[in-house]
């Protein structure tokens, strides 16, 4: 089935309000933040993982594009996360060099994938050439 209407909210009349919008963030943030587990890092919907090994690592529909996420948010002023977000980062990469969620034969760096290597993406989280992003270089 394409659409199962119990797996989303439903739309509503009501008129824009932006501390209610905000709310909504910090809410999200906070689950995301309860959901997180070290070593298992966050659970997969059944549908995103369709025949990937879990835990997902990629940016699309994995632990590197949630911790973009939250990154993001918390640069924006949006959300503060609890998390650890370098160190979530580096047990992503870890876990996607022991066995990467999607099987490809792409180049192995590619955040898409997880592996957070790029320069862009480690300066977001780390900063530029801080001791994370040298060791996420090995």
């Amino acid at each position: 089935m394409l659409y199962r209407p119990e797996a989303f909210e439903s739309l509503v009349d009501v008129p824009w309000n932006e501390q209610r919008a905000r709310d909504a963030i910090r809410e999200i943030v906070e689950d995301a933040d309860r959901a997180f587990r070290y070593d298992e890092l966050w659970p997969a919907d059944e549908w995103d993982a369709w025949t990937s090994p879990v835990p997902l690592q990629s940016l699309h529909t994995g632990t590197a594009g949630v911790i973009w996420a939250l990154d993001a948010l918390r640069r924006r002023g949006y959300a503060e996360t609890q998390l650890d977000l370098p160190a979530a980062a580096a047990r992503t990469l870890a876990a996607w060099r022991a066995t990467p969620d999607f099987p490809t034969s792409e180049d192995p760096g590619a955040v898409w994938f997880g592996a957070c290597r790029s320069s862009s993406s480690r300066s977001a989280l780390f900063g530029p050439r801080s001791a994370q992003t040298t060791r996420l270089d090995s």
